[in-house]
């Protein structure tokens, strides 16, 4: 009884996230995003798509949060990737992936808010000690953020939320004294600046965010995964992908290049040591 209960916990825990995996099966994942029911069905259709132009079954394994998928990454546990670009570059460096496809470059950049009224903040170093609701460490965004203070003592305290318009509501909700957010998502939400105003724009030019596919992918499947993400017969296959996450255009041929050295944003984050 007491291993039926082990095996029974093991599975659910299997399915939280995402799903049991069949032995064989190439998993394909992304950076916790969101819940499963806003962000699984694109990555659904890619996996679907990867499975018909690879001749390999793809399962698309779904994360709810940072550490779970930070040691996937760190172990080497994923075999296709999308996400943004520290981890694409720490993959290049540390674990023999392949940079298989790209988003098209993008003007986003990373930006701090703080409500219009709030007098007490005029500079990002002022955020120090005080709360920011963005996603935390290691997201890229949070990443940027906190290389802009020399103390480690004395740095923001993310306050966990769902993505960027969850940041810009807590600000606004007053969970937290500033959002961090892309600018694009702030200028949707506050087209004329009216309640909130920014305190920081990050002025790293990074790349963009990539797929990779790792070592126990053969050659001929990797050429054709790269192909097919890459070929104007995606804009039909991931539409919605696509939609959410490349204003609707095609995936860009890979740079490895431009990746050199993005692995360094890293350091200091437990687990991603050289």
């Amino acid at each position: 009884m007491k291993l039926a209960r082990t095996i029974g916990l093991v599975m659910g825990l299997l399915s939280l996230l995402g799903g049991a995996v069949a032995r064989g099966d190439l998993v394909f994942s992304t950076q916790p995003r969101g819940p499963y029911a806003k962000v699984g069905p694109a990555f659904e259709q890619v996996a679907d798509y990867l499975s018909k132009v690879s001749g390999e079954k793809v399962v698309y394994r779904h994360f709810g949060d940072w550490i779970s998928y930070s040691a996937a990454i760190r172990k080497d546990d994923l075999d296709i990737v999308f996400d943004g670009p520290q981890f694409v570059a720490w993959r290049l460096a540390y674990r023999t992936h392949t940079l298989v496809a790209m988003l098209p470059p993008s003007d986003a950049t990373h930006i701090v808010v703080v409500k219009k009224d709030n007098s007490a903040i005029a500079q990002v170093k002022q955020l120090a000690g005080r709360t920011v609701c963005g996603r935390p460490p290691p997201n890229l965004a949070s990443l940027e953020l906190l290389r802009e203070f020399d103390n480690p003592a004395r740095v923001p305290f993310i306050v966990e939320v769902d993505g960027y318009e969850g940041a810009y509501r807590g600000l606004m909700q007053g969970k937290c004294a500033a959002a961090l957010m892309s600018n694009t998502v702030y200028e949707k939400l506050d087209k004329d600046a009216r309640a909130a105003r920014v305190v920081f724009t990050s002025e790293r030019k990074l790349p963009p965010g990539g797929f990779t596919v790792g070592r126990g992918i053969a050659p001929e499947a990797r050429a054709k995964i790269g192909k097919a993400l890459t070929s104007p017969d995606s804009a039909k296959a991931i539409k919605a992908f696509l939609d959410d996450y490349s204003k609707g255009r095609t995936l860009a041929e890979p740079r490895p290049e431009e990746y050199k050295g993005v692995e360094n944003l890293l350091k200091g984050e437990f687990g991603f040591e050289p």
